[in-house]
């Protein structure tokens, strides 16, 4: 039980963190970029466009995987639409303007890294179930035998820019995909790191006594 409450803690100030970003007016992370990018273009919310991105992962993984699909993997979708529906509820908790004064928006944009890279670090320690985006990655990396971080990589390459041209295309008056991308990119992964090296004990102490 207090396994579950860290990773729904961990997926909570995650969603916050993506909030925050899309606050900040200086570009999503290459992971949320591309939902962001669809909401506005569907006419749905970001949550909702995540949850059908979420979907749709799930659905590419068991087309990859075919038999070695295993059915816990399923898992994904559910706290996928809970992820969703995060992101819709911190997204109306900020309910104000984004600033125009940019050293603002880039504080919120060193909030929103901070925020996630915590999210991460609290949904990746009890490690109850891959993201969505994750099993997609780690389905082509089992499938056709390759390193899980290159495939990592182009898989982020690939969604930031077609948020990119779908912004540039259909929403030029929407920011997308800026330096808060390269931010995130770059920051992101070292912080949680650093996390992990001086928390993960603690917190498995917590949940496992």
């Amino acid at each position: 039980m207090k396994k579950m409450l860290v990773y729904l803690f961990g997926l909570f100030v995650l969603a916050l963190g993506v909030s925050f970003s899309a606050k900040s007016n200086l570009g999503l992370s290459a992971v949320s970029a591309l939902p962001y990018a669809l909401g506005f273009i569907w006419g749905v919310s970001f949550g909702v466009a995540t949850v059908l991105t979420h979907f749709v992962y799930v659905g590419s993984q068991i087309f990859i995987l075919g038999k070695q699909f295993k059915m816990r993997y399923l898992l994904q979708i559910v706290f996928g639409m809970l992820f969703g529906t995060f992101i819709d509820l911190t997204s109306n908790l900020l309910s104000f303007e984004s600033p125009n004064l940019y050293v603002y928006r880039l504080l919120l944009q060193f909030t929103s890294i901070s925020l996630i890279a915590i999210g991460l670090f609290f949904v990746i320690v009890p490690h109850i179930v891959d993201s969505t985006a994750e099993g997609f990655i780690r389905s082509i990396s089992i499938r056709f035998n390759l390193d899980f971080g290159k495939v990592k990589f182009i898989h982020d390459i690939i969604t930031a820019s077609s948020a990119l041209i779908l912004g540039l295309v259909f929403l030029p008056e929407i920011v997308i995909v800026r330096e808060g991308t390269i931010l995130s990119a770059l920051l992101v992964g070292p912080i949680l790191g650093l996390l992990i090296k001086k928390f993960k004990k603690r917190v498995e102490a917590f949940y496992i006594t």
